[in-house]
C-alpha cells in the first residue's frame, strides 16, 4: 500500500509547488501602486492597506493619541454617527478591521463583490472624515484605560515595559503604544485629529487587494470603483486605474521570508515635509 500512497503524496505536493499565483500591478494616476489579484472563485473582495510609521509618530508629550485615534476611527464618519455608520456597515455585510503597531497603520476589508462600491465608499468616508464625536472619544478612551490598567498587573508586561525602558530610553519604542493612564486622559480630540493628519497619508501607504474580477476594464472613464480599489482613500473621482503591462508570476521561487523586525528600522519623522495628507490633491 505504502508504494501507491507515496508516489502519490510525491504527485499532489509536485502540483502544489507549480501553482501560480498572478500578481498585477496597477497604479493610480496619482501615483499610488497596488498589488491586485483576480480570484473568480470567491464573490468577494479582500483588502490590505498598511501606511508605514504607526504610533512612533505619536507627539511628545502625546503618547497613545495615534491608538486612539485608531480605535476611534470607525466610531462614525461623514454625516453618520457611530451608531448610523456600524448600521451601514452591518446592511452592506461588510467588515473593516483598524490596526497600529509601532511602525505602521493598517485596515482590513472584507466585502461582497455585489455591495463593493457602496462598501468601499464607506470605508474611504472613515478613512479621510471620521468624525471624533466627542461622546465616542470618551467611551473608547475608557476602554483603553481600562486595558492600560489590566497590563499594569501583568508580570510578562511589567518585564516587557522595563526591559525597553532601558533600551531605548525617550525614543518611543520606550513606551507602551497605547500611552499611559496620564497622557491618554489628557489627549483632546485635537491631538486626534493631528494623529490622523500624520499617520494617514498616502507618500507611505501599500495597497494590496484580492479580487473576483477584473477591475480596470469595462468602465467608464470618470467610475470611481476601480479607482477605490486600487486607493480607497485617495480622491473618488480620477480618471480609470490602468494596468501595468508587465505581470509577475509566483511559481516555483524561493520561499519569501519577512525580515526580522528592527526596532530602529522606521525612517518616518514627525512634521516631515514629505508627509501628503490623504485629503490633499492627487500626486501627479
Amino acid at each position: 500500500m505504502l508504494r501507491f500512497i507515496l508516489p502519490l503524496t510525491l504527485a499532489l505536493f509536485a502540483t502544489t509547488a507549480r501553482a501560480e499565483v498572478e500578481i498585477q500591478e496597477v497604479t493610480s494616476p496619482g501615483g499610488v501602486n497596488a498589488w491586485l489579484v483576480e480570484q473568480h472563485e470567491i464573490p468577494f473582495l479582500a483588502l490590505e492597506i498598511r501606511v508605514r510609521g504607526g504610533a512612533n509618530l505619536d507627539e511628545p508629550g502625546k503618547r497613545g493619541a495615534v491608538n486612539l485615534m485608531t480605535a476611534v476611527i470607525e466610531e462614525g464618519a461623514g454625516e453618520r454617527d457611530a451608531v448610523a455608520f456600524q448600521t451601514a456597515r452591518e446592511e452592506l455585510a461588510a467588515s473593516f478591521s483598524f490596526s497600529v503597531s509601532d511602525d505602521s497603520f493598517g485596515v482590513s476589508a472584507r466585502v461582497l463583490t455585489e455591495n463593493r462600491d457602496e462598501a468601499l465608499a464607506l470605508l474611504r468616508e472613515a478613512l479621510i472624515s471620521p468624525r471624533f464625536d466627542q461622546d465616542a472619544i470618551d467611551r473608547v478612551r475608557a476602554q483603553v484605560i481600562s486595558g492600560i490598567q489590566s497590563q499594569t498587573q501583568r508580570p510578562n508586561v511589567i518585564a516587557s515595559s522595563t526591559f525597553n525602558a532601558e533600551a531605548f530610553g525617550d525614543h518611543p519604542y520606550g513606551t507602551a503604544l497605547d500611552g499611559t493612564i496620564e497622557s491618554v486622559s489628557a489627549l483632546t480630540r485635537d491631538d486626534l485629529l493631528a494623529a490622523h493628519r500624520n499617520v494617514v497619508t498616502r507618500d507611505r501607504l501599500y495597497v494590496s487587494a484580492v479580487a473576483s474580477r477584473l477591475l480596470a476594464t469595462s468602465r467608464p472613464r470618470n467610475s470611481a470603483p476601480c479607482w477605490t480599489i486600487c486607493c480607497p482613500i485617495c480622491p473618488a473621482t480620477p480618471p480609470r486605474c490602468h494596468r501595468m503591462s508587465s505581470r509577475r508570476r509566483l511559481a516555483g521561487s524561493p520561499s519569501c521570508r519577512s525580515p526580522a523586525r528592527s526596532r530602529r528600522s522606521i525612517s518616518v519623522t514627525r512634521g516631515s515635509p514629505a508627509t501628503i495628507p490623504i485629503t490633499s490633491p492627487p500626486i501627479s
